[in-house]
């Protein structure tokens, strides 16, 4: 008799026990959360902006008296709010033929675009107990936040990290296999 194997997950790569909303669950208990800070090509800037920014950028690196994580990750770019008004009107009943074509034409151009043009974005994290995270992740918002725009990293920001560092180009395919469930 033949005995099915289990089919390992990512989950059982990964030291990672849970996702939330705004933080990593490891399996060891402790909490990793982070920053996702807005990119800004300093090449285009000012020279006075360039050196604020990098000054800013500096003297928040020495307040921070806490070890902090660094990396990028490219993601696809998301062109639903192009893509839904566009289907909306081609399935309008109002609209011609020639525009549906026209339409459609258009949605393949943006699905071809969004297959070939990454974002890049910087992720700052750390980790520790929950209180020792969440008191660090202020005093890193507040003093990254003077240099560049940042927000809390989301859940789908870690689910984002996951894909690039597994090098997986189907991001429904990570977050499933992740999970351990079947796609449909």
């Amino acid at each position: 008799m033949k005995k099915n194997k289990k089919i390992k997950t990512l989950n059982d790569f990964l030291e990672i026990e849970t996702i939330a909303q705004d933080h990593v669950v490891l399996k060891d208990s402790t909490i990793l959360a982070g920053l996702k800070i807005e990119p800004k090509d300093l090449l285009v800037a000012s020279d006075d902006e360039a050196r604020l920014v990098l000054s800013r950028l500096k003297n928040a690196g020495d307040a921070m008296n806490f070890e902090v994580d660094w990396g990028f990750v490219f993601v696809p770019n998301n062109y639903s709010f192009i893509e839904n008004p566009l289907r909306e009107q081609y399935y309008d009943p109002e609209t011609s033929l020639e525009q549906q074509l026209i339409i459609e034409a258009d949605l393949q151009k943006l699905a071809a675009q969004s297959r070939n043009q990454y974002k890049l974005e910087f992720h700052v994290t750390i980790q520790g107990s929950e209180d020792l995270v969440m008191r660090n992740l202020e005093k890193m918002m507040d003093e990254l936040k003077r240099a560049l725009p940042c927000s809390v990293l989301k859940e789908q920001d870690y689910l984002n990290a996951i894909n690039y560092y597994f090098d997986v180009d189907n991001y429904q395919l990570t977050f499933s296999a992740y999970k351990g469930e079947q796609l449909s």
